[in-house]
């Protein structure tokens, strides 16, 4: 059917098109009720895709995957978890809460968890009857292999912590950090002291944003209520936390910006055509289009994503266009003082052909998102690639039909139209050699476009989980952004933990591995201890000068002892006693009075007597006997086994995530996923889908201009402005130092899709009017006012918390009007010297 076919038909059954369309919406609007959402990161990744099949699995076969983390800071943080815990525990959806180590079945099994090395150290210590027992034995303990560094750590740190209290005339300080000597503090404390760490573990699936954002706040209700009391500074962090901000603060910015976009779009309509009306009548389109597509996605998708979700947004930004360029050429018809109907005809004779190619080329500009390994951006390209079509349709069909029941009544006025000229004969050169000149500036700086490094970058300033996450690396030295692996058996289970102990990548793995060593080796261990542990006549007195000679001998054996280990390239905890060296000051306390060392003496024996009585030399340790949190989140069904390793630096930095991410290719357990690393592997999809996107969607457009203008030279003028707007935006990205995130590094082919239908009318118009002034008066209107309210659509989003919906909305904004600019100044240009070249010839 013809355009002037069209054209009648729709004057003629105009009433009958509405009566179908409303029909059409009343039955969308039903079926969209039954519309689900899933909010998921899952959607995002292919079903194939290794970190996903194993994030199900760990769901299948395990307990909560993810957690939440609590973060406390004062000074009485042990009594506020102790409080905390219980209540916690109560709530719905908590699988377990965790905020201190099992110390007590560490200690009664310490030999049949500890190698050979680390029993001798532990025996040397055990077996000291008196203070002066304590310190001959440190000067004579030699190590003959690696012990463990965190151990060591451990081990150290107590011991400085010992000889300070004793310093200090605290007893009770002597006799705590003596029973710490081997696992060091019960609590999750920063080695300061003044921050603590609690996690909580969801029974609920984690994919879920909703049901984890109610989960999330139940927690911090409770807990920051409880904080008061005793005084805490207290917050939480984490992937599930970050998640939940990141919907409450999206939600109150898209809100705002769709006011603030519908209130600028409604005067730029007002201001453009001087009616309200044709501003109500200009979103009736746009509305239809978005409720159909609705309705159909729930006859075919069933659902909306965490990408499909944004379609009404981004229809509205775009959609609008449809409507503003046809009400354009049927207001100045009008004002020439055509009828109704012929003001339609008149449309439908000198624009529709552009707004259909215009729609064509942007819908081409999503549909290419079919190409994405991900099912969710492949549905975002389906979805408003078909957004974008029945928009267009009811633009077409709809909008010239209310004009004419609407606008019917009206009667005609003639207008004189005041003639334009722009006279771009006179500055084409200027404009074209200012344009060169920027197009040249712009790609020596595309170079220099840099990808952020640190992803929490795009979050809001001062978000609370945000500042946590980054307080958890510093002060605890990991990230609270998981990497979970699935083992099948024992075996491989602890082949793995091994595996882990040897990277520096990790600082903490959470693993059943080293709570439950191989039945032959807790044996050998157990019998090595009974052999060696001794009977000791406890000391109730203090031989002075004994006592003094050892404690002034230790340094020299530690300097001795740190050579020797330094020589077998025990570098590690060469260092560690090094460090000790420094802390401890041994002069002084063999100084201290006899009376004073007695008591010490006795909370030291106190301490080691506790931990002998509770021994366990008879029984080896079986899967029955771990503590409850490992046997709830680390031991699953048929034989499965979770190991959590918690990275040592900082996951949203990008040098460190490329470290990470290369030690993971070595391990030889590939089941392996968390939640950073399903976003990391989103991003990485993200990327390589845009640049394919990107190359076939300028492919296909210019293919789509070859065939519409059946002309070379008219499609190669038609996408100047886009290819210039894509390079001066990159350029100016590269000279601000503006860098692209996972969020808007969709903006480039969204700026193809969007930016080529202001060239495509323009050209249209002046191929049909052979008139550069009336193209430029009339279709520069339209486009302007396109330009106008997409840029008000997008740019809206630059007042946003949210720091990667600034950042899009910002490039968006530029790039739009980069595209407009060009079409409004290179364009013409172009023509006008082609146009006296022909003329001349």
């Amino acid at each position: 059917m013809g355009y002037e076919k069209l054209a009648n038909f729709i004057v003629n059954h105009y009433k009958r098109i509405l009566l179908i369309a409303l029909i059409v919406t009343i039955i969308s609007l039903i079926l969209s009720l039954n519309l689900k959402v899933d909010p998921g990161m899952l959607s995002l990744l292919p079903s194939n895709d290794l970190y996903l099949k194993t994030y199900k699995k760990a769901t299948k076969y395990f307990n909560g995957v993810d957690s939440v983390i609590l973060v406390a800071e004062g000074k009485n943080i042990k009594q506020y978890f102790e409080t905390l815990a219980p209540v916690l525990k109560k709530l719905d959806n908590v699988e377990e809460v965790l905020y201190k180590m099992p110390v007590d079945f560490l200690l009664r099994n310490i030999f049949l968890l500890s190698d050979k090395n680390e029993a001798e150290l532990i025996l040397s210590l055990l077996n000291s009857g008196s203070l002066e027992d304590f310190f001959k034995n440190l000067n004579t303990l030699k190590f003959k292999g690696e012990i463990d560094q965190e151990k060591a750590k451990i081990f150290f740190n107590e011991l400085s912590s010992i000889i300070e209290n004793m310093l200090n005339d605290n007893p009770n300080g002597v006799y705590q950090h003596v029973k710490q000597l081997f696992y060091g503090e019960e609590y999750f404390l920063s080695e300061d002291g003044k921050m603590g760490m609690l996690i909580v573990t969801p029974s609920i699936d984690t994919n879920n944003v909703y049901q984890i954002a109610e989960f999330v706040n139940n927690i911090e209700k409770i807990a920051k209520n409880l904080a008061q009391q005793y005084g805490i500074k207290a917050g939480l962090t984490g992937s599930l936390v970050i998640a939940r901000d990141e919907m409450v603060v999206t939600t109150k910015d898209t809100t705002y910006a769709t006011i603030l976009s519908i209130t600028l779009i409604i005067l730029i309509f007002i201001a453009g055509f001087k009616a309200i009306r044709y501003t109500i009548l200009a979103t009736v389109p746009l509305v239809l289009g978005i409720i159909w597509t609705l309705g159909i996605i729930t006859l075919t998708l069933k659902e909306l994503n965490i990408m499909t979700m944004m379609m009404a947004a981004i229809l509205f930004g775009l959609g609008i266009d449809y409507s503003i360029h046809i009400i354009s050429i049927f207001v100045e018809y009008r004002k020439k003082g055509k009828n109704a109907a012929e003001a339609v005809k008149e449309v439908f004779s000198r624009v529709i052909k552009g707004v259909i190619a215009g729609a064509l080329t942007t819908a081409i500009g999503f549909i290419m998102f079919i190409v994405s390994d991900s099912p969710a951006f492949k549905e975002f390209g389906v979805v408003l690639a078909l957004g974008i079509i029945l928009t267009l349709f009811a633009a077409i069909y709809v909008l010239p039909s209310l004009l004419l029941v609407f606008d019917k009544k009206i009667k005609n006025k003639t207008i004189p139209q005041k003639k334009k000229d722009f006279n771009f004969l006179k500055f084409r050169t200027l404009y074209l050699v200012v344009s060169l000149l920027i197009f040249i500036i712009s790609v020596l700086k595309i170079g220099d476009v840099q990808f952020e490094k640190d992803m929490l970058q795009i979050e809001p300033k001062g978000l609370e989980s945000v500042e946590l996450n980054k307080v958890l690396v510093k002060k605890f030295n990991l990230s609270p952004d998981s990497t979970m692996f699935i083992t099948k058996g024992l075996k491989d289970t602890r082949n793995l933990y091994n595996e882990l102990k040897k990277y520096d990548t990790f600082s903490f793995i959470d693993s059943i591995a080293p709570l439950l060593p191989e039945t032959n080796k807790q044996i050998e261990r157990m019998n090595y201890a009974k052999s060696k542990l001794e009977k000791l006549p406890y000391r109730s007195t203090i031989n002075k000068n004994s006592l003094t000679r050892e404690i002034l001998k230790l340094n020299g054996a530690l300097i001795t002892e740190t050579i020797a280990l330094r020589a077998m390239g025990l570098n590690k905890l060469a260092d560690e006693i090094a460090t000790f060296r420094k802390k401890i000051n041994l002069s002084r306390l063999a100084n201290l009075p006899s009376e004073k060392l007695l008591t010490y003496q006795n909370a030291m024996i106190k301490a080691l007597k506790e931990i002998r009585s509770k021994l366990n030399l008879s029984q080896i340790i079986t899967l029955n006997d771990l503590p409850e949190y490992y046997k709830l989140n680390y031991i699953g069904k048929d034989d499965m086994f979770l190991t959590a390793a918690y990275p040592s630096g900082d996951m949203w930095d990008m040098d460190f995530q490329q470290k990470f991410l290369k030690t993971l290719k070595k391990l030889s357990v590939k089941e392996t996923t968390g939640s950073a690393l399903i976003f990391l592997k989103v991003m990485e999809i993200a990327i390589n889908d845009g640049k394919k996107v990107i190359m076939l969607t300028i492919t296909l457009i210019f293919v789509l201009l070859l065939i519409d203008f059946k002309s070379l030279k008219y499609a190669i003028i038609t996408i100047i402005p886009l290819i210039f707007s894509v390079i001066v935006l990159l350029g100016i990205m590269g000279w601000f130092g503006i860098k692209f995130n996972p969020v808007n590094v969709i903006v480039l082919p969204l700026i193809i899709g969007i930016g080529i239908d202001d060239g495509i009318h323009f050209v249209h118009r002046y191929k049909r009017e052979k008139d550069l002034n009336l193209a430029l008066f009339s279709t520069g209107k339209a486009i302007t006012m396109t330009t106008l309210t997409t840029a008000a659509a997008f740019g809206s989003l630059m007042i946003a918390k949210y720091r990667g919906f600034v950042s899009f909305g910002m490039l968006l904004f530029i790039g739009i009007f980069l595209c407009y600019l060009a079409t409004i100044f290179i364009v013409p240009s172009i023509i006008s010297i082609w146009r006296d070249k022909n003329e001349n010839s």
